[in-house]
């Protein structure tokens, strides 16, 4: 059952990823909190870490809010179940040195406490994982705190924003360039760790549509530009011109780009199919961005980053993972300009 409501609420985003821009942009600090009035919404941080001993990790934790019933619903017989929302949760972790992925999933509902998120402010749980938001001068930034275990792994985490927060073109905005501290566990051993994250907060009326998935990437490079590229596909497998992309300079000045201002293609026939879903995954990719003098070349870090649905819970797989961002033509030297995170979603069927 918890997978089958994270699989809904990932395909609820499919759909979301071409919501036109929302009107009069956003007001902060009340828009770091929840949005009621949609009737989905999703929280994702991603990043990448670093031990004192050079271990590198990266994770994602993404939490969503789904509306079973409008906001406003009066409840004819209300009783301790009685709530209109559902909240999910799924956190994976990517070990680069021993090469393994982990992924775990938590599932809540609004009654009783046991899920949440307020509005006007950045407070939201689901079970015993959690975010939590403090307001700092800027009122667009806010320093937040993002706890979640399962088992043996986990994470907790305090994100500072680097750069103010981007409106990227949706109902939503996105942290581009967080400092990221605090401690990670993996196989039960805690371990200090540092480095920078992402954080995405959306939120709309997603659909299905003609559309089948998309290809999202999330790339801070080491010069301090940011660089945000998604891809939505037809069912029949074309991109589309909802395709968009946000680059970020080092100062936080943005540039929108269209479907015509970069390209991003998959290179030769490289995929990684998985033994799990049998889903085929490209796993390596060239971007293109001509206006910013950029080609760089994608790979996974790890080629097995793939949440897994479990068969009998009839959900879907999806690959979410770290990616290296490489210039594929430098003359000399360490080729990796930049560390990235990528979202296939609709590969697997």
């Amino acid at each position: 059952m918890m997978r089958r409501w994270v699989a809904l609420a990932i395909c609820l985003f499919i759909g979301f990823g071409m919501t036109p821009a929302a009107t009069g942009g956003l007001t902060f600090p009340n828009d770091h909190g929840s949005h009621l009035n949609y009737p989905d919404e999703r929280w994702r941080f991603s990043g990448h870490l670093k031990a004192a001993d050079g271990s590198r990790f990266d994770y994602a934790l993404t939490f969503f809010r789904l509306g079973i019933a409008p906001h406003d619903t009066v409840f004819s017989k209300r009783g301790k179940w009685s709530d209109r929302q559902l909240y999910s949760a799924v956190l994976a972790i990517t070990d680069e040195r021993e090469q393994r992925f982990y992924s775990g999933t938590r599932f809540a509902r609004g009654a009783l406490g046991l899920g949440g998120a307020i509005s006007g402010a950045l407070s939201l749980h689901v079970d015993d994982w959690s975010v939590r938001g403090e307001a700092l001068q800027d009122r667009r930034v806010e320093r937040m705190t993002v706890r979640a275990k399962d088992g043996s792994a986990g994470l907790e985490l305090t994100e500072s924003p680097l750069k103010p927060p981007v409106l990227d073109g949706r109902y939503g905005y996105s942290y581009t360039r967080l400092m990221t501290e605090g401690t990670l566990t993996y196989g039960g051993r805690a371990i200090s760790v540092q480095g920078f994250s992402w954080m995405d907060h959306e939120f709309g009326a997603g659909t299905l549509s003609n559309q089948a998935g998309w290809d999202r990437f999330s790339i801070q490079l080491d010069d301090g530009r940011d660089l945000m590229l998604l891809v939505t596909r037809r069912k029949d497998g074309v991109s589309v011109n909802e395709s968009r992309g946000i680059l970020v300079n080092p100062d936080g000045k943005t540039f929108y780009l269209s479907s015509e201002d970069f390209s991003l293609s998959v290179r030769g026939g490289s995929y990684w199919r998985s033994s799990a879903s049998h889903a085929k995954y490209p796993s390596l990719w060239v971007a293109s961005i001509p206006g910013a003098h950029l080609f760089v070349s994608l790979a996974p870090v790890v080629f097995d980053q793939e949440v897994v649905a479990a068969p009998h819970e009839h959900g879907i797989s999806f690959w979410s993972g770290a990616i290296d961002v490489a210039a594929p033509f430098k003359r000399s030297g360490n080729s990796q300009i930049g560390r990235g995170y990528a979202e296939l979603v609709g590969y697997a069927r």
